[in-house]
Formats: structure tokens, C-alpha cells, sequence
């Protein structure tokens, strides 16, 4: 069943689907379709796709003798589900505040430092939302995961739209208006009071969270227009951003005649836009932006944009993105090192990392992401496939845990070998994942002689938190008038379209 909801106050509106009873969600959680905000098309469809948990089993020295991954569908079995919610504001009223009435919503309250998204000065929070929530009962741990160190785990899935707006900024120049949709997932594991460590025991070792955005932006800014254009698909770009303020920058630089290209230039370190092929790419590994595998040195992406396919081979300027989607997990240091001067903005600058794990080689001089402090090791993954009928819930016989696979990217690689150009667009599916892991181990670093030293440390994550904090931001508006804020054309460095043609890869880090 399919039912509508439409919000004056956010403008956003969308469907969502349910059971045969209009109460319960359908199998594999939340789905929302048709989600626009003042009647601007932004997702044909927004779905948490499976839940998985790494579990390993402890001997009595404390040894790991096996390790599985076990898929957990948002459904009855295994969960007992709760009934869709609609989140609207309720009115509170307090006597001791002059003009006492405001609107009030506990979920944006508790979205961390990005609750103040959703909050005018007021004190009203402008937003909306939608929730349901899952019970992974003890009966279930005890059967499947015998002497766990876990005996239960609630998660709770909530959407969370807001006004546009951009007090606070949600980028460094405050000048783009742009409403919120934060597809919060809150998760909680209890302990197992109970446990026997001289035995043998099961440990979750990591909980996954995979997210399939259809997400579907029109082609031009204006309403009016778009609806008399036929569409030409969605274009999507890549982006890492610069740790340090740079006069030359990586790109341009500011011997380019264009004050956009050199703003682009001085804004990322990494850029590639629009993506010349599928891709799947790291967001980050264990909570760091750097990491090495197979012996070869990597690094993440920052943020990914998304936009309708535009006449003439131009393309959301960057930086700036007025007509677009825009997805940050993390701000380099370069903004924060001269926001710090006058301010800061707590939304853009706050990073979940500890300070001494970020000070440690371990994060190769890159600041900290966008992520709840509680469970801040996270491994974030992306990807940037086209609409592919065997990958769409959609059709018949495809299932959700079809859609969670234990190795991620073969998702994806094993559609072909080799990625689809789509660097005119198409019909694109962003993909989304997040693991937070059990724990993440930091060497020492610095040295006794200096006072620098750090010992070693093992940080663990909380018993539970948020993922996808940060949310989708979506502005349509058109670019500014005057001197452009960023490029539109074509950017790509340190790979030039010519390099990244000449070698298509699915997996494509940021160096």
C-alpha cells in the first residue's frame, strides 16, 4: 500500500509504503518514493536496503577462532516491528518564555550537532519527518549467537526533512539556500549481562548499514521549464577537499582567467566531475580518510553531487552547486583554518574523531569526518551505478538481501567487469554504505624527548548511535549572477578525463 504525505510548513512532500494494513512498513524497512520539495523532483526513491553484523566467535584466551556475516533483513521475522510514525512538530508551551508556544521535534533534537538544522531562533524546529523502529529480540541472539557479549539490538530508521534555509550554513560560504533530508539510522546494541568469557563466546565485531538513494533531479531550476524539457538523466562528481589554503590551488589556480576556476582549484585537492564512469569509492576506512590496501597507499573521498543533466556540456558549479544534491561526510581543514579566525561553524568544523587519533600518522594530516562521536570508526563506501533492472527491489525476485551482499563492491563489479561511460549522464542510483566497527587501533606516535608522545591506543565504539548525520542537502536555485562561485565546466586532477578514459576501474580513490 502506498500512502501520501505533504507538508506545507517544509515543503517537502513524498510517499511511503506500507503493509496490506497501511501501519506497518513492508519488508526490508522504510521506502519512500516520489520525494520532491516544492514540487522539485529530488528521489524517485530512498530505502535502508539490509543490515549486516561481522560475528566472531572468542576462545577462552580471547582469540578470534571464526568469523561470518550474517545478513539482518528489516523484517518480521527477525524483528518485532513497530507502526509507521509520522513526525510532525508538536506545540509545547512554556510560561516561563515570553509568547510561551513553539514547535518542538524530539528526533531533530537528537540528530547531534546537526540538530540545529532543523531549529529556528525561535526555538521552532522546522522540520518533518517519518520513523519506525526494530527489535532484535534475546530469544534471537540466543539462538544465533550463543554466550554473546550482545543480547539485543534496537534500530530505529528515521527521515528527517527540513525547510530550505541556511542559517546555519551547511557550507562554508552560508550563501546557498538548501533544504535538509537526513535518512538517520539509530541503533543500539544491550549487553549480556550474563556472559561467561571462560567459555567460548560470539562477539559482533561490526554492524553495516546499506543505503540505495534513486535519487532523480530535474533539469533545470525552474519549474516551469524542466516540464516542458525532456530529461536527460542525472550527472554525478566526486570530490576531495583541500587540508590547507591554497593560492595556486590543485587545479587552475588563480592564473586562470576565470575567478571559478580558481576557487575550484583552491577548494579541492581531488575532483572529478562529472564521474567519467561507474565508480565505487571510499568514504572513509575505520574513521580515517587515508588507508593502505594491498600494499598501495589510498585516499578517500569527501563529498559526492548530483545534479540534472544540463544543456551545452555545463554542469553544477563547483564550489557552489546550486541545483543540486549534495552529500558531506567531511570538510577539510582549509575552511576551518580560516573560519577559526573570526568563528567557527560547529556543523562544517565539528569532527567525531578524538583529537589524539587525529593527530596520529594513522590519519596522514586529514581532519575528521561528519560522524556521531559515540561510534566515530566508521568505513564509509559509495558508488555510482546505472539503474540496473537485476539491482532494482522494484522488480519481481528482487529481494532485499540480494541487494546487502557480505563483500559490498562485488554488488556492482559483478555486473561487468568493465564500468558504463556515463559521463553524459543517465539513469543513476547512488548507493551508500556505513560500517561501524567494534573498535580501531591507534599506534603511538610523537616522542618522549619533545613531549609529543601519545601512547598506543584501542578505541572502542559505543554500545550504539546515528549514521547518515549528516544528510542530503538540496538546492535549487539557480548559479549566481556576477564573478561564479566555482567552475562549470569539467574538472578533473590529479586524473585527467584522458587518464581515467584510458583505464576505466571500477574502484577509484582520490589520488
Amino acid at each position: 500500500m502506498s500512502l501520501s504525505v505533504s507538508d506545507p510548513t517544509t515543503g517537502w512532500s513524498f510517499t511511503y509504503q506500507t503493509d496490506s494494513t497501511g501501519r506497518l512498513p513492508p519488508p526490508g524497512g522504510l521506502v519512500l518514493n516520489m520525494v520532491q520539495h516544492v514540487l522539485h523532483n529530488f528521489a524517485r526513491d530512498m530505502r535502508l536496503v539490509g543490515v549486516r553484523l561481522k560475528v566472531q566467535e572468542i576462545d577462552r584466551l580471547g582469540m578470534v577462532v571464526s568469523s561470518r556475516s550474517v545478513y539482518l533483513p528489516l523484517s518480521d521475522p527477525p524483528f518485532s516491528l513497530s507502526q509507521i510514525e509520522l513526525l510532525p512538530p508538536i506545540s509545547v508551551i512554556n510560561l516561563s518564555v515570553p509568547g510561551g508556544t513553539f514547535n518542538y521535534l524530539r528526533e531533530a533534537e537528537e540528530a547531534l550537532s546537526f540538530g540545529t538544522y532543523f531549529r529556528e531562533p525561535s526555538g521552532n524546529y522546522v522540520a518533518y519527518g517519518i520513523r519506525s523502529d526494530y527489535t532484535l529480540p534475546a530469544s534471537y541472539f540466543a539462538a544465533h549467537f550463543p554466550n554473546c557479549e550482545q543480547e539485543s539490538l534496537n534500530i530505529s530508521q528515521r527521515f528527517l526533512f527540513a525547510a530550505e534555509g541556511n542559517s546555519p550554513p551547511h557550507e562554508p560560504s552560508g550563501g546557498l539556500l538548501a533544504a535538509r533530508c537526513h535518512p538517520i539510522v539509530k541503533y543500539l546494541f544491550t549487553d549480556n549481562s550474563s556472559i561467561d568469557r571462560s567459555q567460548r563466546f560470539t562477539r559482533i565485531d561490526s554492524v553495516r548499514f546499506d543505503y540505495r538513494f534513486y535519487l532523480f533531479l530535474d533539469r533545470h531550476h525552474l519549474r516551469s521549464v524542466s516540464a516542458g524539457l525532456p530529461n536527460l538523466g542525472n550527472q554525478a562528481g566526486l570530490f576531495r577537499d583541500n587540508e590547507v589554503v591554497s593560492v595556486l590551488g590543485a587545479g587552475s589556480g588563480f592564473f586562470s582567467p576565470r575567478l571559478g576556476a580558481a576557487a575550484s582549484g583552491a577548494a579541492f585537492a581531488a575532483v572529478e566531475k562529472p564521474l567519467v564512469h561507474e565508480v565505487v569509492a571510499p568514504g572513509l576506512e575505520k574513521g580515517f580518510s587515508v588507508f593502505t590496501a594491498g600494499g598501495v597507499s589510498h585516499t578517500c573521498w569527501d563529498n559526492l553531487h548530483w545534479w540534472g543533466v544540463r544543456d551545452g556540456g555545463t554542469y553544477i558549479s563547483a564550489p557552489g552547486a546550486f541545483h543540486a544534491a549534495h552529500i558531506h561526510w567531511r570538510w577539510g581543514a582549509a575552511g576551518s583554518s580560516i573560519r577559526s579566525i573570526i568563528s567557527t561553524m560547529p556543523e562544517i568544523d565539528t569532527s567525531g574523531v578524538p583529537v589524539p587519533a587525529q593527530g596520529s600518522p594513522l590519519a596522514g594530516g586529514i581532519r575528521g569526518a561528519l560522524v556521531d562521536p559515540s561510534i566515530w570508526m566508521q568505513t564509509i563506501r559509495v558508488a555510482v551505478t546505472l539503474n540496473e533492472p537485476t539491482l532494482d527491489p522494484h522488480n519481481p525476485g528482487v529481494r532485499p538481501e540480494d541487494l546487502c551482499r557480505e563483500d559490498w563492491k562485488t554488488l556492482f563489479t559483478s555486473l561487468r567487469s568493465t564500468p558504463i561511460d556515463i559521463f553524459s549522464g543517465g539513469d543513476l542510483v547512488f548507493w551508500y554504505s556505513a560500517e561501524v566497527h567494534r573498535s580501531v587501533d591507534v599506534p603511538a606516535y610523537g616522542t618522549v624527548a619533545t613531549g609529543t608522545y601519545v601512547p598506543a591506543r584501542t578505541y572502542y565504539a559505543g554500545p550504539g548511535g546515528s549514521v547518515f548525520l549528516h544528510g542530503i542537502f538540496f538546492a535549487h536555485r539557480p548559479e549566481v549572477t556576477g564573478p561564479p562561485v566555482g567552475s562549470t565546466g569539467a574538472q578533473h586532477w590529479p586524473k585527467s578525463e584522458a587518464t581515467l578514459r584510458s583505464h576505466p576501474e571500477w574502484f577509484r580513490s582520490a589520488e
